[in-house]
This record gives C-alpha cells, sequence and structure tokens, in this order.
C-alpha cells in the first residue's frame, strides 16, 4: 500500500480515515470503506462517478476474439502537444513529487505518460472509478478522499468529459493541490461519444474558462482540424455501410480507420495556424495553482 493512502479522509465527512489492511474506517461517521484485492473503495454514499461495464464476462470466445481484432486499428486522432507537454511538465516537478492521476487508467497511465519516467509512475497515486492493474485507488472525483493542499502535480487526461459536473471535478482537483502545485489537462472537442458516460465537450477558450482558478502556464489545440476530419470520417462511412447493424458498424470502424488514418499526420501542419482552435479534435491545459498571499 502506498504511503499516501494512509493520509485519505472520507468522502462523506472529511475526517481522516483509520487504516488497516483489510478497510478504511471513519472515526467520524463511523463508515467503513473495504479494501478489495488492495485497492481501497473510497466511494461516497451518493456519489456521482459512472462506472463502466465492458461486459467481457458474458462474451463468447470468438466474439471476444473478434473484439480484440477490431481493436488493433490505428488511432484517428493525432495527439500533436501530448508528448511535448510531459516532457515540458517534468521540468516543473521535483523527481520525488507528489502526483496524482485522476482517471488515469485501469491498465496504463494514459498516452505518453511513460515519459514521466518510472520514479514519478511508481509514487503517484492512480484514482480511478474501477478497480485494475495499476488503480491504487477506487474513488470519485467529485469528491477526492484526500486533504487540501496535498498534492504537487494532478494529470487529468480525457476524464472530464465523463464527469456528471465537471466545475465540481475541477474545484476538487483545485483543492488538494497544493499552492503553487502543477495541473496538466486534456480534453476532446470534436470528437464521437465514447463509452457510456460521455456528457460534454469544450472548446479552448471553455477549457480555459473551466480552469480560471489556475494560472495558465500553456494552454492549445491537441490535434486540429486533420484529425477531426479523419475521426469523423471513419465513423461516417462506417455508419453509411453498416445499415444501423453493430457488426458491420466495427467492421467498417477497423477498415476505414486504416484508410483514412494517415490523414491525421497534416495536423503537424494544421495546428500551426492561428485558426487551430475552430475544428480542433482536443484542447490542453497546463497550469498552476495560485500561491496564497
Amino acid at each position: 500500500m502506498k504511503t499516501a493512502l494512509r493520509d485519505t479522509i472520507c468522502p462523506n465527512c472529511k475526517h481522516k480515515l483509520e487504516v488497516s489492511p483489510v478497510s478504511f474506517t471513519c472515526p467520524g461517521c463511523q463508515k467503513t470503506y473495504n479494501v478489495v484485492n488492495g485497492i481501497p473503495i473510497l466511494l461516497k454514499d451518493r456519489h456521482l462517478a459512472v462506472q463502466e461495464t465492458d461486459g467481457l464476462e458474458a462474451e463468447s470466445g470468438l466474439r471476444k476474439w473478434l473484439r480484440r481484432l477490431f481493436e488493433v486499428r490505428p488511432d484517428p486522432h493525432y495527439s500533436t502537444a501530448t508528448k511535448t507537454n510531459v516532457r515540458y511538465l517534468i521540468t516543473l516537478l521535483d523527481p520525488e513529487a507528489r502526483l496524482l492521476f485522476v482517471g488515469g487508467g485501469i491498465s496504463s497511465h494514459g498516452k505518453h505518460m511513460y515519459e514521466l519516467g518510472e520514479t514519478l509512475l511508481n509514487n503517484c497515486i492512480n484514482l480511478e472509478i474501477a478497480g485494475g492493474p495499476i488503480v491504487d485507488l477506487v474513488a470519485d472525483g467529485h469528491d477526492i478522499p484526500f486533504p487540501d493542499n496535498y498534492f504537487d502535480g494532478i494529470i487529468c487526461q480525457a476524464v472530464l468529459e465523463h464527469t456528471r459536473d465537471s466545475n465540481r471535478v475541477v474545484a476538487e482537483l483545485h483543492r488538494v493541490l497544493r499552492p503553487d502545485g502543477i495541473i496538466y489537462a486534456e480534453i476532446p472537442f470534436l470528437y464521437p461519444v465514447h463509452m457510456k458516460s460521455d456528457f460534454r465537450r469544450f472548446t479552448l477558450m471553455g477549457v480555459r474558462e473551466l480552469f480560471g482558478a489556475f494560472d495558465t502556464i500553456r494552454s492549445g489545440v491537441n490535434g486540429g482540424v486533420a484529425s477531426s476530419f479523419t475521426v469523423i470520417s471513419v465513423h461516417f462511412f462506417a455508419i453509411l455501410f453498416s445499415f444501423g447493424y453493430s457488426p458491420l458498424y466495427q467492421t467498417g470502424r477497423f477498415v476505414f480507420g486504416w484508410l483514412f488514418a494517415p490523414i491525421k499526420y497534416l495536423d503537424l501542419i494544421f495546428c500551426q495556424f492561428s485558426t487551430a482552435p475552430i475544428c480542433t479534435s482536443a484542447t490542453y491545459f497546463m497550469g498552476r495553482k495560485r500561491a496564497k498571499a
């Protein structure tokens, strides 16, 4: 169990939790939170997060094999800024920084996050809404179970579109980040609905407004009109030739995904244009929590 988990607070009443290998107990409201497969489940009684289920248990062997085959296709979105931003983020963080991933993934911390290096990744807390191989804590981003001013850095990649109240989540990120701490977030704009819990999109202006409580270090587009065109084209033709039949639609995504994929690399040019935010496929924000007077 990572040391930071011993500093968790009750998501219901905010008291510091008493920790044991099998449970986390709140001395305030007397609620006990279970530890499942070594992962604490610190969810508020009425949490806002939506837990996704992939239905793998109900899949036949053939269907599972076909699904995995169709998943072997290029990503139609080209993240033009992620790798550069992560490398810059490293220069802003101490090597021993206390880092929080919100929605970091159940088996991978996210695109290009390996750039952070083993030390930061091994010491980070990966908060997710479901358990998995690299998950440290199951909790809800609307009620993060950590004290105020606790983390040196927070990463929230492609998560806020899946939250019921994105303003509340960002307020929680601000609360648990220490003064002068660094936040990095990525959010899609012109991108298809994905997962069951997909509630909203943000323009670049909207992202800057959402993170208005932070001082901006850098913000901009993360994939331009070429990625937007590629993504929409893949889905357009997959839907057109599937006639509403899901297996044909998935086959179409596989075929047209490979066919249109090279177009996205035009964003290496398009993202340099001042007009890039108009039809960007995704945006990013890197900021710093203002130090208290």
